[in-house]
């Protein structure tokens, strides 16, 4: 009996023991297959294959003012039988360095920018979502100081209402996995110091 409960302890402290190893092991940022790096070097970042980079990307803010930056585009594969649009993106986007870097400062006439730090960048975050006509738009910038310029990167998620379909003709599409994609891109962001 002794030396079933001494197995017993002895099974349940390895066990714990690898749980705590696999939680303190570090979590490394993804690595993709295509890489970008910006030609006026203030970042580059990895993207999935599938995706459709667009270097000539500006997003019109309002009618005078118009930010640069590098679009990444969804797969068409990724919208089709779902309710999602495939002009859904992450970009990556630039605006001359001022004292103030905020992501108010990429959308316009919005306020209330929290502060988010994530893998030891300090992030600007700013949601607007908006609606009209069945569809729903979900933007969030996440801006930061670079060496040269202020740098954002936009989540540009545009999706549709389900009810406008017949039923069993699309599906809702994963947020939750795009938003994963996302973060995933953006963690493999790096700004030229």
């Amino acid at each position: 009996m002794k030396k079933l409960l001494s197995i017993t302890v002895l099974v349940i402290v390895a066990v714990l023991l690898i749980f705590i190893m696999k939680r303190s092991e570090p979590t490394l940022a993804p690595t993709f297959p295509q890489s970008y790096h910006d030609p006026l070097e203030l970042f580059s970042f990895q993207y999935p294959d599938g995706y459709t980079l667009d270097t000539t990307h500006a997003y019109g803010m309002n009618p005078n003012v118009t930010i640069a930056g590098v679009k990444i585009q969804i797969p068409a594969s990724l919208a089709t039988g779902t309710n999602l649009s495939s002009d859904t993106y992450v970009s990556v986007e630039h605006l001359p360095l001022t004292t103030e870097c905020t992501a108010e400062r990429f959308l316009d006439g919005a306020t209330g920018a929290t502060t988010e730090i994530h893998n030891g960048i300090t992030y600007s975050v700013l949601t607007l979502s908006g609606a009209g006509a069945g569809n729903r738009y979900e933007e969030t910038v996440y801006a930061t100081p670079g060496a040269r310029s202020c740098l954002a990167i936009r989540y540009f998620i545009h999706s549709t209402v389900l009810e406008n379909y017949d039923p069993g003709t699309r599906t809702q599409f994963d947020a939750a996995a795009l938003h994963t994609t996302f973060d995933a891109i953006r963690d493999t962001l790096t700004i030229t110091k």
